[in-house]
């Protein structure tokens, strides 16, 4: 069970691998978007929107890529992310949970993450209030 966060993360990545595979499905230009090797590339700019925070851009950007000092430009990034469409996201969001048909459910919900706002785990995991078997 302690896999299962792994196994959900390698579900995403694989299925944004799947759309890289064939981006023009997914593009404004399907003839010229995200045909060129760049920094940002369509794995890169999906990973990067799914996994933003609140913080701005660049500072979003610059820890994406370790601090590296070959990092892409904001602006660069905004001229890659306006080349996709939003079908992009519909598509990943039915896809990744269309992908999981064998859940355990917590109060009839299907629970893929938790931050811990109303569900603290840890706590009632150590109480014996929740089990692993739904997590």
């Amino acid at each position: 069970m302690r896999d299962y966060p792994c196994f959900v993360k390698e579900k995403l990545t694989g299925l944004i691998e799947e759309m890289s595979a064939s981006p023009a499905l997914f593009v404004e230009n399907a003839s010229a978007d995200f045909t060129r090797n760049r920094k940002l590339s369509f794995t890169t700019v999906m990973n990067l929107i799914i996994s933003m925070g609140g913080n701005s851009i660049c500072s979003e950007l610059l820890t994406y890529f370790n601090y590296d000092v070959d990092t892409a430009s904001s602006s660069a990034f905004i001229q890659q992310r306006n080349k996709l469409l939003p079908f992009a996201f519909e598509f990943l969001f039915h896809e990744f949970t269309h992908s999981f048909q064998d859940l355990r459910t917590y109060h009839g919900y299907r629970l893929l993450a938790v931050d811990g706002s109303a569900l603290n785990i840890f706590n009632q995991l150590q109480t014996g209030r929740v089990s692993t078997n739904c997590i």
